[in-house]
């Protein structure tokens, strides 16, 4: 899972036109999610559960 300071990098590389929107978001579309290999964790349950 990506971290604040990831997140902020990667938001100035869109900002100053190293990478294109549509890469960015694909770099971030799974951020709920750590691959494992052989599993995938779902970081974001708690929080959802929480809302209930």
């Amino acid at each position: 899972m990506m971290n604040k300071a990831e997140i902020s990098k990667l938001l100035q590389r869109v900002k100053d036109n190293e990478i294109e929107v549509e890469t960015a978001m694909g770099i971030i579309e799974d951020l709920p999610y750590k691959e494992m290999g052989f599993a995938k964790i779902d970081n974001h349950h708690a929080s959802i559960i929480n809302k209930l």
